[in-house]
């Protein structure tokens, strides 16, 4: 069975998967990868950054047999050129912005299995809007897809996230790897974010909260192939546990039965941060408060109280199974539960300056966040609205401009200027002087669309 798709040439929905073996798992058309690339026209061009020159994003379109070969299309990385160039709608939402984004090319070639690093996830915005929690940041294989590389939309039924779903044919893969492991990752993503966003002040300034969660073998198996690097062996123990069992006559008893499971400990702020590569940026800090209403995303505000795990520098010598040191533990059991454990603590951002903060982690789970530092509604001065300079331009406000994200550093009434320093990308270090009334633009449309949002 073959078709057309969108002029890139026959897709054949009927090939057989491809074992990869650095996936260690068989990949069908539809599936998305990273794969190494000798093709350097491809990179110099369009990399975002010196580390992402050496992957390639590619959706594969087909498979071979007889040589593992498999054709895959070429996807190029979204830069401030292009989108000058090209005139591209940015993404205002906070939730969309530090996420990288992809561009679509007509461009295919066959690689080999081998070449294959990992599997990539690429979203589109419908897709990022039915998730709960908005910790995707920071993710190394994970992308956001809206246009390619002419400027035009991508529509979602052409560019698919999981080959399970695609609508064009009743049935591509009955059953989709990529999926397991997203699906996986989300349980253990939500779980953490569920503890660490608790508002109850009954936890004081030391915490340490326990779970289980039920996760697959391919999801656990892929957390270790990215982390495994930055711990080291994992630890693997015989541990006990009870199993209640309902016995004939209404008899409820206890048996105690005995498995090998793998422990993850997740202590330095540079395991931590291994950490944030695969479960996101935001999985070691969460603003303790009620959850915002769906679709409103809430920023960071001065006085708000966070959990947060905070890393040591070094590990704890010697081991100990229960320690009080901040962190984070899995404990996998062989078959398909994980028990999280988290230590964490209570930190409140009192100031507009980021010094003091627990770890280099939470200071750009901040930077991320903080799109709208400021007093909350309500807590304004006594100033009248239409005052421009209380209400909107003042010290630490953040705005966005070309892409990149400003912060105030300086106001000058007399002159209308306005001084701001780039905050994002962080590899960007410059002072820019900027007109007050533009300024005040920048800020009130940012403001007006989380009003509408809301």
């Amino acid at each position: 069975m073959a078709a057309r798709y969108d002029g890139l040439g026959p897709l054949q929905i009927n090939d057989r998967p491809i074992y990869c073996p650095q996936v260690k798992a068989a990949l069908c058309p539809g599936n998305w990868v990273l794969f190494d690339s000798n093709d350097e026209c491809f990179h110099s061009e369009f990399c975002l950054d010196s580390s992402a020159d050496k992957k390639s994003i590619g959706l594969i379109m087909g498979t071979e047999d007889d040589n593992n070969c498999l054709k895959v299309n070429l996807f190029i990385h979204h830069t401030q050129e292009l989108q000058d160039q090209l005139c591209l709608r940015q993404f205002k939402n906070p939730r969309y912005q530090w996420i990288p984004q992809i561009l679509r090319t007509p461009t295919c070639k066959w690689i080999d299995s081998c070449d294959i690093t990992s599997i990539a996830w690429v979203f589109q915005q419908q897709d990022l809007d039915t998730n709960q929690h908005e910790g995707h940041q920071g993710m190394e294989n994970l992308f956001l897809l809206h246009h390619n590389d002419q400027g035009q939309h991508t529509h979602i039924h052409t560019c698919h996230t999981f080959c399970s779903d695609y609508h064009r044919f009743s049935l591509v893969a009955v059953d989709c790897y990529q999926e397991r492991v997203w699906c996986g990752l989300q349980v253990l993503r939500s779980e953490i974010s569920r503890h660490l966003g608790r508002f109850s002040e009954k936890q004081g300034s030391y915490t340490r909260v326990s779970s289980q969660v039920v996760v697959g073998k391919e999801a656990w198996h892929f957390l270790l192939s990215k982390v495994g690097h930055a711990i080291g062996s994992p630890i693997g123990r015989n541990s006990m546990a009870s199993k209640r069992v309902l016995e004939p006559g209404l008899h409820l008893k206890s048996h105690r039965w005995m498995f090998y499971s793998t422990l993850l400990r997740f202590e330095t702020e540079d395991e931590l941060r291994c950490l944030s590569t695969v479960l996101g940026e935001l999985v070691t800090v969460e603003v303790r408060k009620r959850r915002p209403k769906y679709g409103v995303v809430e920023s960071l505000h001065l006085n708000d109280v966070m959990n947060v795990v905070a890393g040591s520098e070094v590990r704890e010598e010697p081991f100990r199974i229960r320690t009080a040191k901040q962190g984070i533990d899995f404990i996998h059991d062989g078959v398909n539960r994980v028990r999280i454990r988290l230590r964490y603590q209570r930190y409140q951002r009192s100031s507009v300056s980021l010094a003091g903060c627990p770890s280099t982690i939470l200071v750009r789970a901040i930077e991320r966040k903080s799109l709208l530092v400021g007093p909350r509604e309500g807590e304004s001065s006594d100033e009248d609205d239409d005052d421009e300079v209380a209400v909107v331009v003042a010290l630490a406000r953040q705005f966005d401009h070309q892409g990149r994200v400003f912060e105030v550093y300086g106001i000058d009434l007399e002159a209308r200027k306005v001084t701001a320093i780039v905050v994002w990308p962080v590899n960007v270090t410059s002072i820019i002087e900027f007109e007050y009334d533009d300024v005040n633009r920048y800020i009130r449309s940012r403001i007006d669309e989380c009003n509408e949002s809301e």
